[in-house]
């Protein structure tokens, strides 16, 4: 029940002049926090042309947003082409792949940041890949991956609440 001082700090962190790609970083992730994804972009566009490398998952999931999941593929694409293997330029990858109806190579990307077994990412991964196989109409695989998605995460609300939709499949 903090969320009017912690809104009080983000604008006092908005009415700061930003200087490096870093501050413009974080200055877009407040405005991504506040769907505010236009400046959010506009921000972490000015970043990513200074440079600061983590710019480029930030901007790609702030194109998602903005229903525009080509740009935020070739970002994506561009920031794994760099060298740098991340499951959530992967797991972003298999969004965008969702979104365009892609699903095969959803899965792919899917396994590709699973193999990075980065713990932080691998909750959305596996969901992903839940959503996945239910968008290829394979509920009998889906409900599989979900019983071993509750069993890692209990208490996650949404995947309980898709868990009634797969037993009705």
């Amino acid at each position: 029940n903090k969320e009017l001082d912690g809104a009080e700090y983000l604008e006092m962190a908005l009415n700061m002049e930003p200087e490096t790609g870093e501050d413009y970083y974080h200055r877009g992730r407040i405005f991504e926090y506040q769907k505010e994804y236009e400046k959010a972009k506009d921000v972490l566009i000015t970043s990513m042309n200074m440079e600061y490398a983590d710019v480029m998952l930030l901007l790609g999931r702030v194109y998602l947003e903005m229903d525009d999941p080509a740009s935020a593929a070739s970002l994506y694409r561009e920031y794994l082409s760099a060298g740098d293997k991340d499951a959530r330029a992967y797991n972003g990858l298999a969004i965008c792949d969702i979104y365009s109806g892609n699903y095969d190579s959803a899965l792919e990307n899917i396994n590709k940041g699973l193999a990075e077994n980065d713990e932080e990412e691998k909750r959305s991964l596996l969901y992903n890949e839940i959503v996945a196989y239910e968008y290829k109409r394979d509920f009998v695989t889906a409900k599989s991956k979900m019983t071993v998605y509750l069993e890692l995460y209990p208490d996650d609300a949404e995947a309980l609440r898709e868990n009634e939709f797969l037993s009705t499949r």
